[in-house]
């Protein structure tokens, strides 16, 4: 079994996809890498922390079973890639709503009347915001976290 640290580092490296899905009424979060590794939620974050969970017995079962695990560092940088990061996100409350944007990518923001709202609304003007940037040959930043990944 890998020490706590070290697996969150490994997980940290993987891509994860998390929409909404009409079908099921909740967010569907998926890495595309570790076959059959899903998992929902009924909020964005609540979606993010179980696959979070799920990766590491994911891997952790690989492990014990002798697997061999899929190399994070050959994936492609698309659409898909950025999204999956961990960016760090800043959000402040307004005088009647919340703003939210990502640091480390300038000019990533919106409002929203709630938290829960604005965390909806902060993935899709993220994914908007890179696929502009991969279309424009725009210099997408990584985390500060992952820079040794580049």
């Amino acid at each position: 079994m890998l020490e706590s640290c070290k697996m969150d580092d490994l997980v940290k490296k993987y891509r994860t996809v998390i929409c909404w899905s009409d079908e099921y009424g909740h967010f569907v979060a998926e890495v595309t890498e570790l076959p059959g590794c899903m998992a929902d939620g009924k909020t964005y974050l609540e979606a993010a922390a179980n696959i979070h969970e799920n990766m590491k017995l994911w891997i952790e079962t690989a492990l014990e079973e002798g697997r061999k695990l899929p190399d994070p560092c050959k994936m492609k940088k698309d659409l898909m890639f950025y999204l999956a990061l961990p960016y760090e996100i800043k959000i402040e409350k307004c005088e009647e709503s919340y703003a939210g944007y990502y640091p480390e990518l300038p000019g990533c923001i919106t409002q929203a009347d709630s938290k829960e709202q604005l965390i909806e609304y902060l993935a899709e003007v993220k994914r908007l915001w890179i696929e502009a940037a991969l279309e424009d040959g725009v210099s997408i930043s990584l985390p500060k976290m992952l820079d040794d990944l580049d």
